[in-house]
């Protein structure tokens, strides 16, 4: 775990590598931004407890892959891509000090090009409706709609 995953070292490029058991804090934090939690499909913040308990089962779970992106040392988001039997589906969750910087599209094509070296499966994201800016960031990197349902959009690649 925590292993780098992509060649760029210091050049302030994003550096990808797995989530280890010192990111929870700061994956907590993300979480429950207001933003986040906008979007997502459970808008209750998350406890200390209830997320430690999650995380420490999530990084050790071999059908969950957890990706911290870092640019010059600094962590600036999060890929997960949970694992079934037919698919996986992928979250994607900025730390909120870096929204706005056009960071989103390298670190989910990064995750996706790292996950395909060892899967195959179809990658499936499920946004809400009125996340605008997270189905254009899925479209850009090659995503398309399969369905709608009520409370969301079901993409695939």
């Amino acid at each position: 775990m925590g292993a780098v995953l992509t060649p760029e070292k210091t050049d302030g490029r994003v550096l990808l590598r797995l989530a280890n058991i010192s990111d929870s804090q700061d994956m907590l934090a993300w979480r429950n931004d207001p933003v986040t939690r906008q979007f997502s499909f459970s808008t209750e913040e998350v406890s200390l407890k209830e997320h430690q308990s999650w995380f420490k089962k999530a990084i050790f779970d071999p059908n969950k892959v957890i990706y911290i992106a870092e640019k010059k040392s600094a962590k600036i988001g999060m890929v997960r891509l949970d694992k079934g039997e037919e698919s996986a589906v992928i979250s994607i969750n900025l730390n909120p000090e870096f929204r706005g910087l056009g960071l989103s599209k390298s670190i989910l094509f990064e995750s996706i090009k790292e996950f395909r070296k060892t899967n195959l499966l179809p990658i499936i994201a499920e946004i809400k409706h009125e996340n605008v800016v997270s189905l254009k960031l899925f479209e850009s990197c090659g995503f398309t709609k399969i369905s709608e349902e009520k409370s969301k959009v079901i993409l695939r690649r």
